[in-house]
């Protein structure tokens, strides 16, 4: 795939945002957010090769500053949880010649909630000096008690939530969200862009050797919940129905939070978590390296999310659609299926949206897992065509046009995608 353009050399852009370490000695401190602005990058980079681009990216051990193998320009100056570090980024924003910011934004961006208003500041910030504004949603929040276990605190904020959203996208010149849904509980403005959460090719391996690379069993079938354990994904839920005698095991691939490594409830939560997967059988790994992945989701038969709210585009998800894995959504995820890539998918593999999505309590479950073991091929045909129609090539025009205007000067020549699948024996 080539890019043709124009563009100036001049061209820059600023960026607010988490970010991968580039010798992966961190990679267990990396959410999704990081993960997606680095991949956005890469592939805007791609379309654009003359735009510069500056990170003001988080510090795992120390400052430092470094030119990535993409070309992206990434200053480490700020800690989480650190007023400090946010000062340090108000001057990166007040001395940057680029009239262009983005700011990716979820709550615990920059540590815990009481430096979210200062955060919210730096945002007013940049429109006060005359930049543009882009911001991306990673997840829009209907109700904040399923990840704030402050009664107080969650009901001042769901009382005042759509003020908070208003809020904070006044000064911005676009708004990113992911899902047609989470534009919908923004009020459906017409700055609200709708821009997939993209997805890779990945390596599909012998269901036999994933297993066998692993240590599972060879004649036993695996569903996998793959992510940080987070409050709101619903594991303890999972674990409260799950009957081991489906016929399936269940793995939980993924380790703590570590925004949430000092919070005592927290830490709760994650007992519970290791006392019913210990009662029911279930394999805990613990966090998952980056090289291991390909293995989880090529070893189960399907990927299980049991998410007790919806508020973003989900990153096990995609990888999901990148494996080709068939998938089952706790109910609060239809909302997934108002987007029109998803609806279309959809009715091309001959599912409904109640084939995919169960209650959660254990007669709903089994009934999917029953459907799911005699229709497994429309499973795979509906991941697939999701995954043909979230390809980064493509969206990252998307970014390039929101952002910079440049429909008119990028054009898409010799387009061809990238095989579905790498095939390991």
């Amino acid at each position: 795939m080539k890019f043709m353009n124009n563009i100036k050399e001049t061209d820059s852009l600023l960026v607010i945002s988490s970010y991968p370490s580039r010798n992966k000695k961190y990679k267990n401190m990396t959410g999704g957010i990081a993960w997606h602005t680095q991949k956005t990058l890469k592939w805007m980079k791609k379309a654009m090769p003359e735009l510069n681009v500056k990170v003001i990216a988080n510090i795992f051990n120390k400052p430092e500053a470094y030119v990535d193998e993409d070309g992206i320009n990434v200053q480490r100056k700020w800690k989480i949880n650190s007023l400090k570090g946010l000062f340090s980024i108000a001057k990166e924003i007040v001395k940057s010649k680029s009239n262009k910011i983005l700011f990716p934004f979820e709550f615990f961006i920059v540590g815990n909630l009481i430096y979210l208003p200062i955060y919210i500041g730096l945002i007013y910030l940049s429109k006060i000096i005359g930049k543009d504004v882009t911001l991306i949603f990673h997840n829009v929040v209907s109700d904040i008690g399923v990840f704030e276990h402050n009664k107080a605190k969650a009901f001042i904020f769901n009382n005042l939530r759509s003020a908070f959203y208003n809020l904070i996208m006044f000064p911005c010149e676009n708004v990113i969200v992911f899902e047609q849904s989470m534009k919908e509980h923004l009020g459906d403005s017409d700055k609200i862009s709708v821009i997939a959460l993209a997805v890779e090719p990945k390596k599909i391996i012998d269901k036999s050797i994933a297993k066998k690379k692993l240590g599972l069993d060879a004649n036993k079938k695996y569903l996998l919940y793959f992510g940080f354990l987070s409050l709101y994904k619903g594991i303890d839920d999972l674990l409260q129905i799950w009957d081991k005698n489906t016929g399936y095991e269940l793995i939980i691939a993924g380790g703590e939070n570590p925004a949430y490594a000092s919070d005592a409830f927290y830490q709760e939560f994650i007992e519970k978590i290791k006392k019913l997967a210990k009662e029911k059988g279930a394999i805990m790994t613990g966090f998952v390296p980056d090289d291991m992945v390909d293995y989880y989701y090529n070893a189960c038969e399907a990927v299980i999310l049991p998410y007790k709210t919806f508020m973003s585009s989900s990153g096990p998800l995609s990888l999901a659609f990148s494996y080709n894995k068939p998938v089952l959504l706790s109910n609060v995820l239809s909302e997934y299926f108002k987007s029109n890539d998803i609806k279309y998918s959809l009715a091309n593999s001959g599912l409904k949206n109640e084939d995919i999505i169960f209650n959660i309590n254990s007669k709903s479950f089994r009934s999917r897992l029953t459907k799911l073991e005699g229709n497994i091929e429309k499973y795979v045909a509906f991941s697939k065509s999701v995954f043909i129609k979230r390809q980064w090539e493509s969206l990252s025009l998307d970014y390039c046009a929101l952002i910079f205007n440049q429909y008119a000067k990028l054009k898409l020549v010799n387009v061809e995608l990238k095989p579905l699948v790498v095939t390991v024996s």
